[in-house]
């Protein structure tokens, strides 16, 4: 039988709820978000694994914004503290480098959540 999980990533304040550095459509993607998440929680959609990402920066790194603790850092959509079917997963991987279609970027952010968490797949089985 297979599993369906719903990947929330690097939803985090400083792109979604921080005035100054917020992305374009941001309150869109709020939106959307907020949807989505409400759809996946709800007992008749058959209840998918949510699996919310959390980026985190070193402290070594002097143009680091994503900080564990601050602000900038915070989730936007944390996981239900009774929730049995979600987890929250750090992730220190970001690999700019990589060039890749625009259409492909989503799937890299994947790759990254994975690379930052090697035994995540085993867990979702």
């Amino acid at each position: 039988m297979s599993t369906t999980a719903l990947f929330v990533i690097d939803i985090q304040a400083e792109f979604i709820s921080i005035a100054d550095t917020a992305i374009p459509h941001a309150a869109r993607i709020h939106e959307a978000g907020t949807a989505i998440i409400n759809r996946a929680r709800n007992p008749s959609t058959g209840r998918p694994i949510i699996v919310i990402v959390q980026h985190s920066e070193s402290t070594d790194n002097p143009n680091a914004t994503l900080i564990a603790g601050t602000k900038a850092w915070e989730l936007v959509f944390p996981c239900q503290d009774s929730a049995e079917r979600e987890m929250l997963v750090q992730k220190t991987t970001r690999e700019r480098s990589r060039v890749c279609p625009t259409r492909f970027q989503g799937l890299m952010r994947v790759a990254d959540v994975f690379e930052s968490n090697p035994s995540l797949a085993e867990s979702l089985k």
